[in-house]
């Protein structure tokens, strides 16, 4: 087998611990919450053009494009060959009716490359 090379240029995370990696990290350093595992402080509006769109999408959907908005944000200029690049999503749940692609469609149709 052929070793690659690698390199994350951006991290986005929605979780019960924290929306975005400070807040992420945070969570994970303190103590465990009490009660529901709900994820805080979290308002969809800022990712989807109106809330009509918002309201359409389940609420994985909604934590995958915040997620990767926020890695494609932290990663910058990408400048290197567009054929070379490559995305990775991590879920637990999700909506398995219309599966991962109409997520990754949505993911790759509202960045410009």
């Amino acid at each position: 087998m052929t070793r690659r090379r690698v390199a994350v240029t951006g991290l986005g995370v929605v979780s019960t611990c924290g929306v975005g990696t400070d807040a992420f990290w945070d969570g994970l350093c303190g103590p465990a919450p009490e009660g529901d595992r709900l994820v805080p402080d979290f308002d969809p509006s800022l990712w989807f053009e109106n809330p009509k769109e918002a309201r359409r999408s389940d609420r994985c959907t909604q934590f995958a494009l915040a997620a990767a908005d926020m890695a494609l944000e932290q990663a910058g200029e990408l400048t290197g060959d567009p054929t070379r690049r490559g995305v990775f999503i991590g879920m637990r749940n999700g909506d398995t009716r219309r599966g991962p692609f109409s997520l990754m469609t949505r993911i790759w149709s509202s960045r410009v490359w």
